[in-house]
């Protein structure tokens, strides 16, 4: 369904259907597709048909415990914790991550 009128007005229909209504993909983090393996990083069979486990690319574990003391930081109340700020943190282990900011929230349109 593409409208929210329509549905609602299937929301009393009987019949085991629920109707879906598809919008946009227009809020921050929302994918036709997530792929969490980046540069580095292999792919470990799971046994399921749409999902993947990673297997991570190594990573100095004083940079590593670094971030986390930052993120640490971040998250505690004690800083701004913004999205670039949270960005910058995990770019500093993960070069090739890439936060895509967006005005639309998914929580708006609950």
């Amino acid at each position: 369904m593409s409208s929210l009128e329509e549905a609602t007005k299937r929301l009393g229909e009987p019949g085991p259907g629920y109707p879906v209504l598809l919008t946009p993909r227009d809020t921050a983090g929302e994918k036709e597709i997530e792929v969490f393996r980046g540069a580095g990083e292999g792919a470990q069979p799971l046994g399921l048909a749409a999902l993947e486990g990673v297997i991570p690319a190594p990573i100095e574990p004083a940079t590593l415990k670094m971030a986390l003391a930052e993120l640490g930081r971040l998250t505690s109340g004690r800083s701004n914790a913004t999205p670039d700020a949270l960005a910058s943190v995990i770019q500093g282990v993960l070069p090739g991550f890439r936060h895509i900011a967006a005005e639309a929230r998914l929580d708006d349109r609950i």
